[in-house]
């Protein structure tokens, strides 16, 4: 077996997309992974790759995005995610950095990773809510204790009345943070986003 074989079997045995282009961004190689997603999305792999991507746009949840992410793709290295609108696949496009021998693109289905973070922010966002009522009726005796409701403290009484009220001030503190930050990635994340 040749080098060359040797190398084309290697990367068809990835389990995700591979595809090389030259310095002119047309496809050298794309291993079976690639081409299969390819297919699936009704990419043509002929000609200069980008513009063959940019034809996706229609089949996303979010076209103008997608368009908008491919553009800084074209000079640098980043990655762009989109959301295949027929299938309900989230995929993530990343590629390297041009160079003059060419650029190398990854294609990953990464809809299991975003169903797991979405799986977490809702544990999350519940778990906050779940503690906001034990932290209200605490608060609450607390105040009672304070008031003195209960009859009068002791300045030992008092002291540790105070410890506590702290101690549940800082939980609470905390878990409205945790839900504000919880909020705050529910509404900021987006099916297409391009970093470089």
């Amino acid at each position: 077996m040749t080098e060359t074989a040797a190398l084309v079997e290697l990367l068809d045995s990835a389990a995700g997309g591979i595809l090389f282009t030259d310095g002119e961004g047309r496809v050298v190689h794309a291993n079976l992974a690639f081409r299969r997603d390819a297919e699936r999305l009704g990419l043509v792999l002929d000609g200069t790759f980008l513009d063959r991507v940019v034809e996706l746009a229609d089949r996303t949840t979010e076209p103008y995005a997608f368009t908008a992410a491919l553009g800084p793709l074209e000079a640098a290295a980043g990655e762009i995610e989109f959301e295949d609108a027929a299938a309900g696949r989230l995929l993530r496009l990343e590629v390297s950095a041009p160079a003059a021998a060419g650029r190398v693109w990854t294609l990953r289905d990464v809809t299991g990773l975003r169903d797991a973070a979405e799986a977490r922010d809702e544990r999350v966002a519940a778990l906050g809510h779940e503690l906001r009522t034990p932290l209200t009726a605490m608060a609450g005796f607390i105040e009672l204790l304070r008031d003195g409701s209960a009859g009068p403290l002791t300045p030992d009484q008092a002291r540790y009345l105070e410890i506590v009220g702290r101690a549940a001030g800082r939980l609470q503190v905390l878990v409205d943070e945790l839900l504000r930050t919880s909020d705050a990635d529910r509404a900021a994340k987006g099916p297409a986003e391009a970093t470089t």
